[in-house]
């Protein structure tokens, strides 16, 4: 083990890179329901099939592998000194990172996941490898979905599950990110009457017939609003990367709060 960490030392992985972390297909097959709950047989063998393409699954670990922040922190350091008196640091702090990484060697960051293994077990962690194992397959699964399926998904699960629904907004809306959480649908829309840089950010219920009519005619207030140009929105439309996010009163919301609303408001029903 000593000569394995002094190899990873020596030659450090500067880039992110598949093979060590020896990510096979059975894996995250098995692993793709525990975050996918609801998928038809039809969606999950696409899914399935996707974890075919080495270049999917690399640029969800690549992904995967940038930590995201969170109120703990994680710190190790291995420092060797050879007989010739050079010493050598290799130490790790990170938010919420896979494996810690990267670990950084004498200036140089290493993104090999067996050099926090090497230290899980001389710390005698015994939990590390496998929890860290679980978080990794879960978040590269998580990526391939999103990045994906998850919006195609759940607009073709709206189409034939809410048929009503879908009628409303099918000829001008398309989703640029739909998510469902709690029952609840998250969407970021574009719409074929509003410029390119718009998106209607909103939620619903898809059952909710009367909030998709109620998006159809926010949708007419903001094509009257967007009919009369001004300097800001000719420059907008030059830009392929502009971005404008508007949204209207979330429903999803309104509906969780009312009860409290109307409890000191009265009038809250007019």
């Amino acid at each position: 083990m000593l000569q394995e960490l002094l190899n990873l030392i020596s030659k450090p992985d500067t880039g992110i890179l598949i093979a060590p972390f020896n990510i096979t297909t059975q894996e995250l097959a098995h692993t793709i329901d525990t975050i996918t709950l609801g998928l038809k047989l039809d969606q999950r063998k696409q899914v399935i099939d996707s974890l075919q393409d080495k270049a999917i699954v690399y640029n969800a670990l690549y992904k995967a592998m940038h930590p995201f922040m969170m109120d703990d922190a994680n710190y190790y350091g291995i420092l060797i000194t050879t007989k010739k008196g050079i010493k050598i640091k290799a130490e790790a702090n990170s938010f919420a990172a896979l494996y810690d990484l990267p670990c950084v060697i004498n200036n140089v960051k290493c993104y090999n996941p067996n050099i926090s293994l090497i230290y899980s077990y001389i710390c005698d962690n015994k939990l590390y490898p496998a929890q860290e194992r679980k978080w990794l397959l879960y978040r590269v699964d998580k990526n391939i979905f999103q990045d994906h399926f998850m919006t195609r998904f759940n607009w073709e699960d709206l189409k034939n599950d809410n048929p009503r629904s879908y009628t409303i907004i099918k000829d001008t809306f398309y989703p640029v990110k739909f998510r469902m959480y709690k029952g609840a649908s998250y969407v970021y829309f574009r719409s074929k009457k509003l410029p390119h840089y718009v998106q209607i950010s909103t939620s619903f219920y898809n059952t909710d017939t009367l909030e998709f009519k109620r998006l159809k005619i926010y949708e007419d207030t903001l094509t009257k609003i967007f009919a009369h140009s001004n300097f800001l929105l000719r420059y907008m439309d030059t830009r392929a990367d502009a971005q404008m996010i508007l949204s209207p009163v979330s429903q999803v919301f309104m509906k969780r709060y009312y009860h409290s609303i109307k409890k000191y408001y009265a009038q809250a029903d007019s």
